[in-house]
């Protein structure tokens, strides 16, 4: 999965994720979707039990209004709460939840928060990293496998504020990122693959 960094300008096609905060604030990004929607967004909240909580997630198909395919609402919480491992945690639970629905691209908006320590270009590149470790897959020794089953995500686009900033911080942790996928990778081989001695050599 490629991750890209962007201006944040919302796309008018494919997959988009936006934040809301708790009790139903929308974030400036929301607010833009809403009223493309024509006030649909902020009427498919009041119709669910979604709060804007962390960890809670709305999931609007083919919203009323756009050309876009699906709208992600994601839970932030309190902006003055969040923390580097929510949003590490929130871009794991996007790729979870739209890497295999079909969607090649999919655009997630990162906006400038009142009372968050985190400025935009922090808060995207800790999402990034979470999404790229919950990429992670190891199917080398799987004969078969659904195509639904498989992740269709190839491009995450992150729009933010500082994006060039954004892009140089999550350098760092995407060669984190590749250690741990390394590491994962030797854990999931069977005993016959990996033992002492191809362990010591996969070490050096």
């Amino acid at each position: 999965m490629k991750i890209v960094f962007s201006k944040p300008d919302l796309p008018n096609t494919g997959a988009l994720v936006v934040g809301v905060l708790q009790n139903r604030k929308l974030t400036p990004s929301a607010k833009l979707l809403d009223n493309r929607m024509k006030g649909g967004l902020s009427r498919a909240i009041k119709a669910s039990r979604f709060r804007g909580e962390k960890g809670q997630a709305l999931t609007i198909l083919a919203p009323v209004g756009t050309k876009i395919d699906r709208a992600f609402v994601a839970g932030l919480g309190r902006a003055k709460d969040i923390k580097p491992l929510d949003m590490q945690t929130l871009g794991g639970g996007i790729y979870a939840a739209l890497g295999s629905k079909g969607n090649k691209t999919v655009a997630v908006a990162i906006d400038a928060l009142e009372e968050c320590a985190l400025n935009p270009a922090e808060m995207a590149a800790e999402m990034a990293y979470g999404a790229r470790l919950r990429s992670f897959h190891f199917d080398k020794y799987r004969t078969k496998k659904k195509k639904t089953d498989k992740p269709s995500l190839n491009t995450l686009r992150i729009l933010c504020g500082g994006f060039s900033k954004a892009k140089t911080t999550f350098a760092g942790k995407e060669k984190v990122a590749a250690g741990v996928f390394f590491t994962r990778h030797l854990v999931s081989e069977p005993s016959n693959i990996i033992y002492p001695e191809t362990l010591a050599n996969q070490a050096k």
